[in-house]
């Protein structure tokens, strides 16, 4: 609703320099009157929503995310679990994207669309029996900026 709500004050503003620049048709009324009230109703819609707590992020979860991460690129570069972490994390991994940054690593940051949480969960306990994901986590989340794991091999 918020998009929307922005979308529809970009075109009402669009209009209304149309008008400014001396443009006016009977047509521009009729989308403006239209436009005025669809931003009236999804006003109305978002101050009816009850008010979310914030989210609190735990203070050690930067340090655990980095620690699962290693764990993973360590199990990437293991022979005996190689394939099988590839194969997963692959599956994971919806989309990868470089961008160009003089100050990171070989001057690129790399940014990993995908299931963070179920990227996590493949670093959980261990144990001796071949493993497949079989679903269950779908939060989509971006791995934000500084997220370099140049080990990944995908």
């Amino acid at each position: 609703m918020e998009r929307e709500l922005k979308r529809l004050g970009s075109q009402i503003d669009k209009i209304v320099e149309a008008i400014t620049a001396g443009m006016f048709h009977a047509s521009m009324k009729t989308k403006m009157d239209d436009l005025e009230a669809r931003k009236a109703e999804l006003e109305n819609k978002l101050a009816a929503l009850p008010e979310q707590d914030p989210i609190v992020l735990h203070p050690a979860l930067a340090e655990t995310y980095s620690k699962k991460i290693a764990a993973l690129a360590d199990n990437l570069n293991q022979k005996t679990s190689r394939s099988e972490a590839s194969e997963l994390l692959r599956g994971l991994v919806s989309e990868v994207r470089l961008h160009p940054d003089e100050n990171a690593d070989d001057a690129h940051v790399i940014e990993l669309y995908g299931e963070l949480a179920a990227i996590l969960e493949l670093t959980g306990p261990k144990n001796n029996n071949t493993r497949r994901f079989t679903g269950g986590l779908s939060v989509q989340v971006v791995a934000g900026v500084g997220f370099e794991p140049t080990t990944f091999r995908l």
